[in-house]
Protein backbone atom coordinates (compact mmCIF):
# COMPACT_ATOMS: atom_id res chain seq x y z
CA UNK A 1 0.00 0.00 0.00
CA UNK A 2 2.23 3.08 -1.35
CA UNK A 3 1.61 6.70 0.36
CA UNK A 4 -0.19 5.06 3.21
CA UNK A 5 -3.25 3.55 1.47
CA UNK A 6 -4.77 0.08 2.15
CA UNK A 7 -5.81 -1.33 -1.00
CA UNK A 8 -8.02 -4.48 -1.24
CA UNK A 9 -5.88 -7.25 -2.26
CA UNK A 10 -6.89 -8.25 -6.15
CA UNK A 11 -5.89 -10.96 -8.68
CA UNK A 12 -3.19 -11.07 -10.44
CA UNK A 13 -5.90 -11.35 -13.38
CA UNK A 14 -7.66 -8.50 -12.26
CA UNK A 15 -4.90 -5.92 -11.84
CA UNK A 16 -3.92 -7.00 -14.99
CA UNK A 17 -7.68 -6.39 -16.09
CA UNK A 18 -7.61 -3.20 -14.88
CA UNK A 19 -4.31 -1.57 -15.81
CA UNK A 20 -5.62 -2.95 -19.24
CA UNK A 21 -8.87 -1.13 -18.96
CA UNK A 22 -7.41 1.81 -17.86
CA UNK A 23 -4.94 2.32 -20.88
CA UNK A 24 -7.60 1.53 -23.07
CA UNK A 25 -9.25 4.36 -21.53
CA UNK A 26 -6.61 6.85 -22.10
CA UNK A 27 -6.06 5.81 -25.47
CA UNK A 28 -9.48 6.22 -26.32
CA UNK A 29 -9.52 10.01 -25.04
CA UNK A 30 -6.24 10.38 -26.89
CA UNK A 31 -7.31 8.81 -30.13
CA UNK A 32 -10.73 8.74 -30.29
CA UNK A 33 -11.08 5.01 -30.81
CA UNK A 34 -14.48 3.38 -30.09
CA UNK A 35 -14.50 1.68 -26.90
CA UNK A 36 -13.64 -2.24 -27.57
CA UNK A 37 -14.25 -3.38 -23.77
CA UNK A 38 -16.17 -6.11 -23.05
CA UNK A 39 -17.39 -7.91 -19.34
CA UNK A 40 -15.63 -11.02 -20.59
CA UNK A 41 -12.78 -12.99 -18.43
CA UNK A 42 -9.33 -13.58 -19.10
CA UNK A 43 -10.38 -14.37 -23.18
CA UNK A 44 -11.87 -10.85 -23.68
CA UNK A 45 -8.71 -9.66 -21.10
CA UNK A 46 -6.40 -11.18 -23.79
CA UNK A 47 -8.12 -9.90 -26.91
CA UNK A 48 -7.89 -6.33 -25.38
CA UNK A 49 -4.06 -6.67 -24.55
CA UNK A 50 -3.51 -8.34 -28.31
CA UNK A 51 -5.70 -5.39 -30.08
CA UNK A 52 -3.69 -2.36 -27.82
CA UNK A 53 -0.56 -3.92 -28.47
CA UNK A 54 -1.00 -4.85 -32.29
CA UNK A 55 -3.43 -1.60 -33.31
CA UNK A 56 -2.96 1.02 -30.28
CA UNK A 57 -4.43 4.49 -32.30
CA UNK A 58 -1.62 4.35 -34.62
CA UNK A 59 -2.08 6.70 -37.64
CA UNK A 60 -2.56 4.72 -41.31
CA UNK A 61 0.08 6.51 -42.38
CA UNK A 62 3.03 5.37 -39.98
CA UNK A 63 1.63 1.90 -40.13
CA UNK A 64 1.97 1.74 -43.91
CA UNK A 65 5.58 2.71 -43.52
CA UNK A 66 8.69 0.41 -43.90
CA UNK A 67 11.12 0.76 -41.20
CA UNK A 68 13.38 3.33 -42.50
CA UNK A 69 17.00 2.54 -44.14
CA UNK A 70 19.91 4.99 -44.53
CA UNK A 71 19.05 5.42 -47.76
CA UNK A 72 15.92 7.18 -46.43
CA UNK A 73 18.07 9.27 -43.99
CA UNK A 74 20.64 10.21 -46.48
CA UNK A 75 17.75 11.45 -49.04
CA UNK A 76 16.48 13.26 -46.11
CA UNK A 77 19.47 14.55 -45.00
CA UNK A 78 20.13 16.55 -48.71
CA UNK A 79 16.64 17.52 -48.73
CA UNK A 80 16.90 19.70 -45.70
CA UNK A 81 20.29 20.58 -46.11
CA UNK A 82 19.57 21.78 -49.42
CA UNK A 83 16.59 23.75 -48.28
CA UNK A 84 18.84 25.98 -46.09
CA UNK A 85 17.29 29.85 -47.19
CA UNK A 86 19.22 32.98 -46.03
CA UNK A 87 18.70 34.70 -42.53
CA UNK A 88 16.17 37.50 -42.63
CA UNK A 89 16.41 39.06 -39.30
CA UNK A 90 13.87 41.44 -40.14
CA UNK A 91 11.64 38.39 -40.80
CA UNK A 92 12.13 36.87 -37.81
CA UNK A 93 12.46 38.67 -34.83
CA UNK A 94 13.74 37.49 -31.32
CA UNK A 95 10.95 37.13 -28.49
CA UNK A 96 13.16 35.83 -26.08
CA UNK A 97 15.62 33.29 -24.96
CA UNK A 98 14.45 29.64 -23.76
CA UNK A 99 17.25 27.51 -23.05
CA UNK A 100 20.89 26.76 -23.54
CA UNK A 101 21.77 24.18 -26.25
CA UNK A 102 24.61 23.09 -24.97
CA UNK A 103 25.82 19.83 -26.69
CA UNK A 104 25.18 21.85 -29.83
CA UNK A 105 27.39 24.83 -29.10
CA UNK A 106 23.86 27.39 -29.15
CA UNK A 107 20.41 28.94 -27.73
CA UNK A 108 17.40 27.73 -28.24
CA UNK A 109 15.35 30.92 -28.42
CA UNK A 110 11.76 32.09 -28.85
CA UNK A 111 10.96 33.63 -32.53
CA UNK A 112 8.22 35.72 -34.37
CA UNK A 113 7.87 34.90 -37.87
CA UNK A 114 6.57 38.54 -39.22
CA UNK A 115 5.96 37.00 -42.69
CA UNK A 116 3.16 34.16 -41.08
CA UNK A 117 1.22 35.70 -38.95
CA UNK A 118 3.56 36.64 -36.13
CA UNK A 119 3.95 32.59 -36.13
CA UNK A 120 5.92 31.75 -32.54
CA UNK A 121 8.73 29.57 -33.26
CA UNK A 122 11.50 27.55 -31.19
CA UNK A 123 14.77 28.73 -33.19
CA UNK A 124 17.71 26.62 -32.19
CA UNK A 125 20.41 29.10 -32.91
CA UNK A 126 24.10 26.92 -33.73
CA UNK A 127 27.61 28.63 -34.96
CA UNK A 128 27.67 27.43 -38.87
CA UNK A 129 31.22 26.48 -38.11
CA UNK A 130 29.76 23.51 -35.83
CA UNK A 131 27.01 22.78 -38.07
CA UNK A 132 28.60 22.92 -41.11
CA UNK A 133 27.19 23.35 -44.31
CA UNK A 134 25.84 19.75 -44.90
CA UNK A 135 25.65 15.94 -43.39
CA UNK A 136 28.97 15.31 -45.51
CA UNK A 137 30.78 18.62 -44.27
CA UNK A 138 30.10 17.65 -40.41
CA UNK A 139 31.08 13.77 -40.99
CA UNK A 140 34.22 14.66 -42.17
CA UNK A 141 34.92 17.49 -39.82
CA UNK A 142 33.52 15.33 -36.71
CA UNK A 143 34.14 12.06 -37.74
CA UNK A 144 33.22 10.75 -33.75
CA UNK A 145 30.87 13.34 -32.66
CA UNK A 146 28.03 11.73 -30.54
CA UNK A 147 25.75 15.37 -31.22
CA UNK A 148 24.83 15.02 -35.09
CA UNK A 149 22.34 17.75 -36.14
CA UNK A 150 21.99 16.97 -39.83
CA UNK A 151 20.66 13.09 -38.14
CA UNK A 152 18.58 14.93 -36.13
CA UNK A 153 17.34 16.91 -38.60
CA UNK A 154 16.86 13.96 -41.43
CA UNK A 155 14.69 12.52 -38.69
CA UNK A 156 12.49 15.35 -37.92
CA UNK A 157 12.51 15.69 -41.98
CA UNK A 158 10.98 12.02 -42.31
CA UNK A 159 9.27 11.59 -39.83
CA UNK A 160 6.96 14.88 -40.41
CA UNK A 161 6.99 13.35 -44.33
CA UNK A 162 4.71 10.28 -43.09
CA UNK A 163 2.57 12.16 -40.39
CA UNK A 164 4.08 11.50 -37.10
CA UNK A 165 2.01 12.43 -34.40
CA UNK A 166 4.38 12.96 -31.82
CA UNK A 167 6.99 15.31 -33.42
CA UNK A 168 7.46 19.09 -34.03
CA UNK A 169 6.79 21.14 -37.31
CA UNK A 170 10.45 21.87 -39.03
CA UNK A 171 9.25 25.20 -40.15
CA UNK A 172 12.76 26.06 -41.83
CA UNK A 173 16.56 26.21 -41.70
CA UNK A 174 18.08 29.58 -42.30
CA UNK A 175 21.65 30.79 -42.37
CA UNK A 176 23.46 33.72 -41.69
CA UNK A 177 27.46 34.87 -42.00
CA UNK A 178 28.29 32.76 -39.29
CA UNK A 179 25.25 31.06 -37.62
CA UNK A 180 22.59 28.30 -38.38
CA UNK A 181 18.89 28.36 -37.24
CA UNK A 182 16.45 25.71 -36.97
CA UNK A 183 13.04 26.66 -36.43
CA UNK A 184 10.37 24.20 -35.43
CA UNK A 185 6.75 24.34 -34.28
CA UNK A 186 6.96 25.86 -30.42
CA UNK A 187 5.58 23.91 -27.46
CA UNK A 188 3.70 26.58 -25.60
CA UNK A 189 3.15 24.28 -22.32
CA UNK A 190 6.93 23.63 -22.15
CA UNK A 191 8.60 20.26 -21.53
CA UNK A 192 7.80 17.48 -19.29
CA UNK A 193 10.02 18.47 -16.67
CA UNK A 194 8.37 22.07 -16.67
CA UNK A 195 4.86 20.31 -16.73
CA UNK A 196 5.88 18.23 -13.38
CA UNK A 197 6.32 21.51 -11.21
CA UNK A 198 3.11 23.05 -12.51
CA UNK A 199 1.06 23.91 -9.83
CA UNK A 200 -2.24 21.91 -11.21
CA UNK A 201 -0.09 18.70 -11.00
CA UNK A 202 -1.17 16.45 -7.94
CA UNK A 203 1.72 15.55 -5.77
CA UNK A 204 2.96 12.01 -5.46
CA UNK A 205 -0.07 9.86 -5.14
CA UNK A 206 -3.01 7.90 -6.82
CA UNK A 207 -4.50 10.80 -8.13
CA UNK A 208 -0.80 12.13 -9.64
CA UNK A 209 -1.10 8.80 -11.38
CA UNK A 210 -4.04 9.01 -12.82
CA UNK A 211 -3.39 12.77 -13.83
CA UNK A 212 -0.30 11.74 -15.82
CA UNK A 213 -1.88 8.27 -17.50
CA UNK A 214 -2.72 9.62 -20.72
CA UNK A 215 0.81 11.57 -21.09
CA UNK A 216 2.26 7.74 -20.27
CA UNK A 217 0.12 6.26 -22.79
CA UNK A 218 0.99 8.85 -25.28
CA UNK A 219 4.92 8.29 -24.60
CA UNK A 220 5.06 4.28 -24.67
CA UNK A 221 2.94 4.74 -27.92
CA UNK A 222 5.20 7.02 -29.32
CA UNK A 223 8.12 5.49 -28.76
CA UNK A 224 6.66 2.22 -30.15
CA UNK A 225 5.39 3.74 -33.48
CA UNK A 226 9.53 4.88 -33.59
CA UNK A 227 10.86 1.25 -33.35
CA UNK A 228 7.97 0.55 -35.71
CA UNK A 229 9.88 2.56 -37.99
CA UNK A 230 13.42 2.02 -37.48
CA UNK A 231 13.96 4.42 -35.49
CA UNK A 232 15.57 4.58 -31.87
CA UNK A 233 17.68 6.62 -29.53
Amino acid sequence: ARWGEKRAARSPIAETRAALVATHRAETQLAGLAPAFSRGGPRSLFALGMKLFRRGSTPSDVTKCQPMQQVDLDAAMKEVSSGVEPWDSTRIVLVKPLQDAARNHGQVQLMRDTANGDRLMAVKRMPSRWVRSGPKEFDEQYPTASEKPWHDLGYVQHLGSVHFPYVCDLHGIFRSEDETFVATSFCTEGDLFGWCDNEAVPAPSPAREEHMRPIIAQVFAAVRWLHDLGIAH
